[in-house]
């Protein structure tokens, strides 16, 4: 009896370990599923359900470790791709910093020349072929009274070596003029004379400098290119053909320089810190005049030119 009761004691405990994994394998197939079979399962006896419950606990523990594995490995390299990604954006962000640095240290000029006194009308040119051409050798902004076609230069310019750019500086003739009538340039840079009128036109230079004498004429649609060397005061420009069109080309050993827009501004920027002299000159009226100018870095200086008469005109 005793060893009765004791074997339905291990039965019954088999039985509860058992019946604690049977929801995992209750089922298994005995033979292949063909298209229209009858689907026939056998339920696992105690013993064999019991044997094959432990006998799956080693494949179980094998896929779990593998996968553990797999998600650690997963873990590591996006880690390190995210590092790696982190790592340029930080090199990236470092360069930016570092290449913005000596930029931080200039400072710009920017300002206005504004004309007080009384516009002189057009002068009337008559053509070669009987026309009447108004030339305005003044031109103010009717609004803020800024002066057109002032060139505005240090002369006194930091020591920083300027690249040649690779465009030309373009002067057309159309309209039996020159357009731009004042421009600057840096030396060596090309210079090209433009043709778009319908009759041949000229370039003839009064300079200083052998090197910047030009005396040619072309037709329609036939550019003229010269390169200029640095010269002190503009390189007068006209036509031998048309007296009446004259412009001025400022060519410089240095990049700070500009000409006033419409409405007479202008701006020079990336200037060293330092006390300039800045000179203005307006060519087609022979007015001139220049300032002391303190560039701050990452500041800039406002300046406000006022022109109140004409050169020769009598003081008020």
């Amino acid at each position: 009896m005793a060893d009765s009761s004791a074997g339905s004691a291990r039965q019954g405990h088999a039985g509860q370990a058992i019946d604690s994994f049977e929801p995992l394998v209750r089922f298994r197939r005995t033979g292949p599923l063909l298209p229209g079979s009858p689907r026939r399962a056998t339920r696992f006896s105690g013993k064999a359900q019991h044997g094959l419950v432990y006998a799956r606990q080693p494949v179980i523990v094998a896929v779990s470790l593998f996968l553990l594995v797999g998600l650690l490995f997963t873990g590591i390299v996006c880690h390190g791709c995210h590092s790696h990604e982190e790592e340029i954006r930080l090199g990236r962000w470092l360069s930016a910093a570092y290449a913005g640095e000596p930029a931080r240290r200039f400072g710009q000029i920017a300002g206005l020349v504004r004309f007080t006194g009384q516009v002189p009308p057009p002068r009337r040119v008559e053509t070669n072929e009987g026309s009447i051409l108004e030339i305005v050798d003044l031109e103010v902004h009717p609004q803020n009274r800024g002066v057109h076609e002032v060139f505005v230069y240090l002369e006194n310019p930091p020591a920083l070596q300027a690249d040649l750019p690779k465009e030309a500086v373009v002067i057309d003739q159309v309209n039996l003029r020159f357009r731009p009538r004042v421009a600057g340039v840096l030396a060596g840079q090309e210079v090209r004379f433009e043709n778009n009128d319908t009759c041949n036109h000229g370039v003839q230079t009064v300079t200083s400098l052998p090197a910047n004498h030009i005396n040619a004429t072309a037709g329609p649609g036939t550019p003229i290119v010269h390169r200029f060397q640095a010269q002190r005061g503009p390189i007068i420009v006209g036509c031998p053909l048309h007296p009446w069109m004259r412009a001025y080309l400022f060519a410089l050993p240095h990049r700070f320089f500009a000409v006033t827009n419409e409405r007479g501004e202008f701006q020079l920027a990336g200037i060293t810190p330092a006390t300039y002299r800045l000179r203005f000159v307006h060519p087609l009226t022979g007015w001139q005049t220049d300032r002391e100018v303190i560039v701050r870095p990452n500041e800039t200086t406002m300046l406000l030119v006022v022109w109140e008469r004409l050169p020769g005109s009598p003081d008020k």
